[in-house]
C-alpha cells in the first residue's frame, strides 16, 4: 500500500475502506501510501478512507462478534482488542474465524497489529 506507482491514466476516485489503511504501521508508510495515491488521482478527484476510530477510554479485552450465512455457510466471527499502546499508536487484535457447514467446521485464529487513530 505504501510502495506503488500508477503509471498513464489518472483516476476519478479510489477508495481503502474496512480499516485497510491501519495496516500501514508507521506514520511514513501512511504518508506515503497517501502520496502514492493523490499521484493517481486526476485533479478534485476524490479518495474514500474508511477508518475504525479508537474511542479515548481503555477498552482492552473488549469482544465483537458477528456472523453470517449464505446458503450452507456460516462464518462467526470475533475480535478481540487485547493490547492499546497509545503512545507507539498501537493496537493488538485477535481475530477468530468459525467457518461452518453440515459437514465441516474450522476455525482460524491471527492475531495482528494495527497502528490507532485515537480520538481524544
Amino acid at each position: 500500500m505504501a510502495n506503488f506507482k500508477i503509471k498513464g491514466k489518472k483516476f476519478d476516485a479510489a477508495y481503502c475502506t474496512v480499516d485497510s489503511f491501519r495496516h500501514l504501521l508507521t506514520k511514513k508508510q501512511a504518508e506515503q501510501h497517501l502520496i502514492n495515491v493523490a499521484n493517481a488521482l486526476k485533479t478534485n478527484g476524490f479518495y474514500i478512507l474508511g477508518l475504525h476510530l479508537i474511542p479515548d477510554q481503555r477498552i482492552t479485552n473488549k469482544v465483537t462478534r458477528w456472523t453470517a450465512r449464505r446458503g450452507r455457510l456460516t462464518v462467526k466471527t470475533s475480535m478481540t482488542m487485547l493490547n492499546l499502546d497509545k503512545k507507539k499508536r498501537m493496537e493488538t487484535l485477535k481475530i477468530v474465524f468459525n467457518p461452518k457447514t453440515k459437514t465441516q467446521s474450522n476455525k482460524y485464529e491471527s492475531i495482528y497489529k494495527l497502528r490507532t487513530e485515537v480520538v481524544y
